[in-house]
């Protein structure tokens, strides 16, 4: 009896729906390039990869509606931020901004299959071979998606009303498996 009356609520009154009427059309598009990095091979069973610091480059357009004013603009990656002032975003509206992210906000990256020291081959002459250690793991170079997330936010203003753009953005990563660079810090 009690679930046909939390039912028939349900189709009365449904939950966690809420609409919210705009009056604005503010966009804000956030891209961002993928940077490079090389990885050393890691030991069989070993699936983590720290990364190093990474640079992005974003791009962002950051539009207010006609009669509304751009008040300020925020991006974040990990614990690093940045913040556009009212100024900046009266120059251009089309934006490109380097982010430095530490190796210290980055948690490590989990994959199998890739950039593995296969003890088998060692030393055996395979054209897998570089620098004295045998690879496995096909391809060398993959592209892992969602790394990092990009939190970015555009505040618009028209008088004493103000509305927020919200946008977030998975970050990817390109890695490389080059024996003998160290450009990766293992766990």
């Amino acid at each position: 009896m009690m679930l046909r009356n939390v039912i028939f609520s349900l189709a009365v009154f449904p939950l966690g729906i809420a609409v919210a009427e705009r009056t604005g059309t503010h966009t804000l598009t956030v891209t961002a390039d993928s940077p490079s990095v090389s990885v050393s091979p890691q030991p069989v069973g070993r699936h983590f990869f720290n990364l190093p610091s990474l640079e992005y480059a974003f791009q962002l357009e950051a539009r207010c509606d006609d009669d509304w004013e751009a008040e300020s603009l925020f991006l974040s990656v990990a614990d690093t931020r940045t913040s556009l002032s009212k100024h900046r975003l009266h120059e251009s509206p089309d934006l490109q901004i380097q982010l430095h992210v530490p190796a210290e906000q980055i948690a490590p990256v989990v994959l199998r299959e890739f950039c593995v020291i296969d003890a088998r081959e060692e030393g055996s002459g395979t054209a897998m071979q570089a620098g004295g250690v045998a690879l496995s793991g096909n391809p060398p170079v993959v592209t892992y998606g969602g790394a990092l997330s990009a939190q970015a936010s555009l505040r618009c203003s028209k008088g004493a009303e103000q509305q927020t753009v919200y946008v977030a953005k998975p970050l990817d990563v390109e890695l490389s498996c080059e024996p003998g660079v160290s450009s990766a810090r293992r766990d």
